[in-house]
């Protein structure tokens, strides 16, 4: 495909979701970067194609200061899909964040596809890698998925997994792994360091997955490509999947409702010459850069594929109910700000399903630690508004979503029978 004018490069790439959002400005910012690169993007996208992310004799392609606008080029001329611009934006996001150990790259041609090497000499460059799977046998695929994804996924379900990775574009089949800086994540990135320190099976994230002679203070860190990645969730959430959507762009309340009805959870991804202060902060964490920033999206979409099946289309529901507050009111509550607050931490945290179910039952939603003053808000208001709708509607909560009283805990099961029996208006 010929490489587009500015013209049919806007026109294209404001036609995808992912970039729906972008303006003109930046467009055209990113549409003059790509060709003052030095590297002629049909030679850039040539080398993509062969998923040649590095070259031994030139400075890094995923490190060259004109890639992402490279990147979005070849996004509208079709050589890249907007999960492989996602891909390639995560590269180069972790790249540019561990600028200390992986600012020059070299290739050495390894057991595996390809062998980077950092600068740190207390690392051996052996153990950093990239790997395309089809460059690998089976049997050392697996022995990395299994700690990739350990202990999420059994030996048929992997095997499933790297059927459908082979059957992905070259760049897709890839897993990189790079060190983390040996003074520790919470002085390079505090965001992955709550991660970790919260130990959330994140997919393996910072697991070793062979300890070949590392320095004890060295750590490693692994991600894979967008399309990995969707594979993975489709595999541990078969039913109805969350998948990730690459993003590029502020998002909303109203989008991300929009997002979750269409089973879609938003990883927002750097576009040249955005402000990086728009990746500074995550759930109230400093990330350390859009990398870190990305992983965090990723995580939200492994914490929604984590949700028991049967509770997915009740949260939706649960969801809905609280949106649509204040239309339906209970004790003439007003409106005021506090409430809207309220409100508003209430949806962020079902929309990025920041909830427990200790019991096993939906109604310890209520009870989930970090919302409990929530739900008691303004004497229960929400959770009130929640069993009246259970109560109300039982015709859709026990005959489509097979919840029933029993699926409260007793004190609100009083509560539902007083909104059954017609006791409270």
């Amino acid at each position: 495909m010929s490489i587009p004018n500015l013209r049919s490069f806007t026109q294209k790439l404001s036609a995808m979701k992912t970039f729906e959002r972008v303006t003109p400005a930046a467009f055209q910012f990113a549409f003059n970067q790509a060709h003052r690169s030095p590297l002629p993007q049909r030679e850039f996208e040539d080398r993509f194609k062969r998923n040649h992310f590095f070259d031994p004799n030139i400075t890094s392609l995923a490190l060259h200061p004109y890639f992402l606008s490279q990147a979005t080029l070849a996004t509208a001329s079709g050589t890249m899909s907007p999960k492989q611009y996602a891909t390639a934006a995560l590269l180069w996001s972790y790249q540019e964040q561990l600028h200390n150990g992986l600012r020059t790259i070299t290739i050495f041609p390894g057991q595996y596809a390809n062998t980077i090497y950092s600068n740190p000499p207390i690392i051996p460059p052996s153990d950093f890698c990239t790997f395309k799977v089809h460059d690998v046998s089976e049997r050392i695929f697996h022995t990395y998925l299994r700690n990739l994804t350990k202990p999420s996924f059994n030996k048929e379900e992997r095997q499933k997994i790297l059927q459908k990775i082979k059957k992905e574009p070259p760049s897709e089949q890839t897993i990189f792994v790079f060190p983390i800086p040996t003074t520790g994540l919470i002085s390079w990135s505090p965001l992955l360091h709550r991660l970790q320190e919260v130990n959330y099976p994140f997919l393996g994230i910072f697991e070793c997955l062979e300890k070949k002679g590392l320095h004890p203070a060295a750590q490693e860190m692994i991600f894979t490509s967008m399309s990995i990645y969707q594979i993975f969730m489709k595999v541990k959430n078969p039913e109805k999947p969350v998948c990730p959507l690459p993003y590029i762009g502020p998002i909303d309340l109203t989008m991300m409702l929009n997002f979750k009805e269409q089973n879609l959870r938003p990883v927002e991804c750097p576009f040249p010459g955005q402000n990086e202060q728009n990746f500074k902060e995550a759930d109230g964490f400093l990330t350390g850069g859009p990398g870190a920033f990305m992983t965090h999206d990723l995580y939200h979409v492994d914490k929604a594929n984590s949700i028991p099946s049967e509770f997915q289309a009740p949260i939706k529901r649960i969801t809905s109910i609280l949106n649509s507050f204040p239309d339906k009111l209970i004790d003439q509550a007003t409106m005021h700000r506090q409430t809207e607050q309220v409100k508003e931490q209430l949806l962020k945290c079902l929309i990025e399903d920041e909830i427990s179910f200790k019991d096993g039952k939906l109604g310890d939603i209520f009870y989930t630690s970090h919302l409990v003053n929530h739900w008691a808000y303004n004497h229960g208001l929400f959770k009130k508004l929640v069993i009246q709708d259970m109560a109300m509607n039982q015709h859709l909560w026990k005959g489509v979503f097979n919840i029933t009283r029993d699926d409260l805990t007793k004190e609100d099961q009083k509560l539902f029978d007083l909104w059954n029996k017609g006791l409270l208006n």
